[in-house]
């Protein structure tokens, strides 16, 4: 994508002279984007109770979580319930919100467990083929026969609208008063009504090429040949509805133990039979913006994604990641609600699994955030709504909320981009190909990295933190540190770096902390500085001290930072109560910049613009971007001599840039700006 150079300097002259001096005598374009970072801006251990976690055999700790079978979220106040064999129950509240449902659900299997938000109740639809609908406040239960045969699984449509049901040969769609709309085979032998068919001269298989094409025709046939599943595969159905609630993707293994997948509308017809794909796994999602099914397989030892269109026929696919010797498998996968990241759980042959998150940009997927858990996980799921939340259940009870946001890590002209171990740096004043020709290689996947003015500080899913500097635009590693010692229930985030050997960041182990991590000699040593019960998403050390502001917008100062104890609560600062995101701080100037829910930039809680749309903030200038797609500068050192009134004073307008651009950074020395561009980087 296009790079925009504009003069900064000009935006900070006389308004009638801005015109003028933002003409472009070159504009230079590359078809590919940027990549943005997804940085985790905050955490949220969801409710659970003082036991949550209990004493047995006097020797390990067992938790509560332990026979829960299914889980399911409450969409509006976000309340997870959690299904065992004897009952359901409220995590967080297992004592008072629980149901005993053992004699209703006897020996059967839940194959579908899902929260009903037009009914307010839980949906348990049980492999007997009936359906209960569990209310657990008021404890009552009511029974449903939804069909006479043996059920594998279900899924809800995503406006609860119809229900599919599959059995061991039989698909059935179900109206929301659990009559019955279609029933279908569930390996259907006739073509799909937007299948593609191949007839007569039409037919590469029909058609006379010569013998090399017949060999290269055959070679093709055997890689697109059927294979017999894993043994570690259940065997279940799988079920991906797409986001209108249109159409759902159906995978199920046949009796050849050959797993395959359809399409089918949410009246019961078959769209389509997807190609058949060898080796691939139990994982199934469906990307909307797209109107594609998407599977994972294993071919050779390299994972890859594969893309597949209503039709049926493969529309690409994407190598993802090679293969250790140790063999692991993936068991879920589902994109966010706005389909611009995937998120993989990856299981190994013993109990430990990993989550990934991809990013597809530029015809390639790049891992932008991994973690790990040695002990595996009882679920994980996104937002069906938000896009920016994920959410994870440990099997010690610990119900783990993650908000991710994109951003651009810009610093000195120069741009980071995690691609799993690897970090791409493209130093912008000297190219304007996003095409990276540059990278640091770390020993693990980057979770989360950290600048300040020449250094980089990488933040590893293994817990190892690693100090880079730049020498003369060239990566120079200067020390690897074990932080396996600090506290790991939950991820770190919110990094804050200023150079040297010490840095603070955001902590949600049993409470809300931010602490303040020491590298020295190898190792990571931590220390809590400041404790909250309130979920915190920000936090920096300013000249006034400690500045941390809660997921509900209060904003608090710890003013001096004792060396020996830990700050519970302080005075509220002087800032009024208002969450702003996506924050940047500039200590010469002492201000904190951000934008709230309603786009408004805000520094040092006055409103600077409205319906801004992105911003940059260097050392001598606060460079945004309207949402009238019209680019503007604010000089700081003004704002310092007025800032009773920000309004208007030091602000200039600057020329106006094509709709859905954003500001990758500037560069207060040359007096650029980087814009990324709908249709390119432009320079």
């Amino acid at each position: 994508m296009p790079s925009v150079l504009i003069p900064l300097l000009a935006l900070a002259q006389s308004s009638c002279r801005i015109t003028d001096c933002l003409s472009i005598p070159q504009l230079r374009y590359s078809v590919k984007q940027m990549e943005k970072n997804v940085r985790v801006s905050e955490v949220v251990r969801l409710p659970h109770s003082e036991r949550i976690n209990e004493k047995r055999d006097g020797a390990t700790r067992k938790s509560l979580i332990d026979g829960v079978q299914r889980v399911c979220m409450e969409p509006i106040n976000h309340t997870v319930y959690c299904a065992t064999a004897e009952r359901v129950f409220q995590l967080g509240a297992e004592e008072e919100v629980w149901l005993d449902w053992s004699a209703e659900r006897g020996n059967n299997e839940v194959v579908a467990f899902d929260f009903l938000y037009d009914d307010a109740k839980i949906f348990a639809l049980l492999s007997n083929g009936m359906a209960l609908l569990v209310d657990v406040l008021s404890k009552t239960i009511d029974v449903v026969i939804v069909l006479n045969d043996e059920l594998c699984g279900g899924c809800w449509a995503p406006d609860v609208h119809v229900l599919v049901v599959a059995s061991k040969h039989n698909i059935y769609f179900v109206s929301r008063e659990f009559d019955i709309i279609s029933e279908q085979l569930l390996n259907p032998l006739s073509a799909g009504q937007c299948e593609l068919m191949s007839v007569g001269w039409g037919s590469k298989q029909t058609q006379f090429q010569g013998s090399t094409a017949a060999r290269k025709q055959k070679s093709q046939v055997e890689v697109d040949e059927e294979t017999e599943v894993s043994a570690l595969d259940s065997r279940r159905p799988l079920f991906s509805w797409s986001g209108d609630s249109q159409c759902v993707a159906v995978s199920f293994v046949e009796e050849r133990g050959i797993r395959k997948t359809c399409l089918w509308s949410d009246e019961g017809e078959l769209i389509s039979r997807l190609q058949p794909l060898p080796f691939v796994e139990e994982a199934l999602t469906y990307r909307c913006s797209q109107n594609v099914t998407v599977m994972c397989a294993v071919q050779n030892g390299i994972r890859k994604v594969v893309f597949f269109e209503h039709n049926g026929q493969m529309l690409s696919h994407y190598e993802i990641e090679k293969l250790s010797a140790e063999r692991n498998r993936v068991i879920w996968m589902s994109w966010n609600a706005s389909c611009d990241m995937l998120a993989i759980r990856i299981r190994s042959s013993t109990s430990f699994e990993e989550v990934q998150w991809w990013y597809l940009i530029n015809g390639a997927f790049s891992l932008k955030y991994r973690l790990e858990f040695t002990d595996g996980l009882v679920d994980s799921w996104w937002n069906r709504t938000d896009p920016h939340w994920f959410y994870y259940l440990t099997h010690d009870g610990d119900c783990i909320a993650l908000r991710f946001e994109f951003t651009y890590t810009f610093c000195d002209t120069t741009l980071f981009a995690i691609k799993g171990r690897r970090v791409c740096v493209t130093h912008l004043d000297k190219r304007v190909s996003p095409v990276c020709e540059e990278f640091v290689e770390l020993p693990d996947t980057v979770c989360e990295l950290a600048v300040y003015s020449g250094w980089v500080l990488f933040y590893l899913t293994s817990r190892f933190f690693v100090i880079y500097e730049l020498v003369k635009g060239e990566p120079v590693e200067r020390g690897i540190f074990d932080a396996r010692g600090c506290h790991n229930d939950a991820p770190l985030f919110c990094l804050r770096y200023g150079g040297g050997n010490q840095l603070t960041a955001i902590d949600a182990h049993s409470k809300y902390r931010v602490v303040e991590i020491t590298l020295d000699a190898g190792r990571a040593i931590s220390r809590d500085i400041h404790e909250s019960a309130q979920p915190l998403c920000y936090h920096v050390v300013t000249k006034k001290g400690l500045a941390v502001q809660t997921n509900l917008g209060d904003w608090m100062y710890v003013e001096e930072i004792d060396d020996r104890s830990c700050v519970e609560f302080s005075k509220q600062s002087f800032w009024k109560k208002q969450r702003i995101v996506d924050c940047c701080y500039n200590a010469e100037h002492d201000i904190v910049v951000g934008r709230n829910a309603g786009k408004a930039l805000i520094l040092n809680d006055r409103l600077v613009a409205n319906g801004v749309e992105s911003y940059s903030l260097g050392r001598r200038f606060l460079v945004y971007l309207s949402s009238g797609s019209a680019l503007h500068s604010l000089q700081l050192h003004i704002y310092e001599l007025n800032n009773d009134n920000v309004n208007g004073v030091g602000i200039n307008s600057g020329r106006f840039v094509e709709c859905g651009a954003a500001i990758i950074g500037h560069d207060e020395e040359g007096a650029r700006i980087w814009l990324q561009m709908a249709r390119g980087i432009l320079l």
